[in-house]
């Protein structure tokens, strides 16, 4: 699911726009429904992406977004909602200071450190209680079961569909709190990321960009 970009003016992301955060998570919820999917509770990610963190229009933008699509997420039956993007590309720290951030975020940076509560440009007081994934590598060739897959590496303390998320020492995962840790292994691309090594399922709503 392409999805096109954002306002850089709060109002038009609040109201419609290039799109709206209610359209956008409506289409997620309905394909979760479409592929038969458990959707009370169930964390959905919102791919944000790069875009340009220094222009304060701009991050007013994705920050009023955000906050739209996370209250969206929270209407009954209620999803977690979560947000994908770069540590520091996508100024995932700044999604903290609204009055509805996050459920959990999936912050990417490729650094091979495999602790979730080691994310640059993330305060570590932040997302602390299971909230948090890391993709510690980037795009890379893996074969599991005979198949090569062009693969992402993530590390998860934070919620996972199914649950529970469980703890993979031999995967070498690290998490900012105790317990509840596995390695996920992202397939891309695509609308549904099949989380190939513990046949978790996620969806992602990809890469709308803020746009001047």
């Amino acid at each position: 699911m392409r999805l096109p970009t954002i306002s850089p003016f709060p109002v038009f992301a609040e109201t419609g726009g290039l799109m709206s955060y209610g359209t956008s998570a409506l289409a997620a919820y309905r394909r979760m429904v479409a592929l038969g999917m458990d959707t009370t509770n169930a964390p959905v990610v919102f791919d944000l992406e790069n875009y340009n963190t220094a222009d304060s229009g701009c991050v007013n933008a994705v920050k009023s977004f955000i906050q739209g699509w996370v209250e969206q997420m929270h209407v009954p039956p209620a999803q977690q909602a979560g947000v994908y993007g770069s540590t520091c590309a996508s100024g995932l720290q700044r999604l903290a200071e609204i009055s509805t951030p996050p459920d959990f975020v999936t912050g990417a940076s490729w650094d091979g450190n495999r602790n979730t509560g080691a994310m640059p440009c993330v305060d570590s007081g932040l997302w602390t209680n299971h909230q948090r994934h890391k993709q510690y590598a980037g795009e890379h060739y893996e074969t599991w079961n005979g198949v090569t897959l062009n693969i992402d590496s993530d590390c998860s303390n934070a919620p996972v569909y199914p649950g529970p998320d469980q703890l993979n020492t031999g995967q070498g995962c690290v998490g900012e709190g105790p317990g509840g840790w596995t390695s996920v292994r992202v397939q891309r691309p695509g609308p549904v990321v099949l989380e190939a090594s513990f046949a978790l399922e996620r969806v992602r709503a990809s890469a709308p960009r803020c746009t001047e």
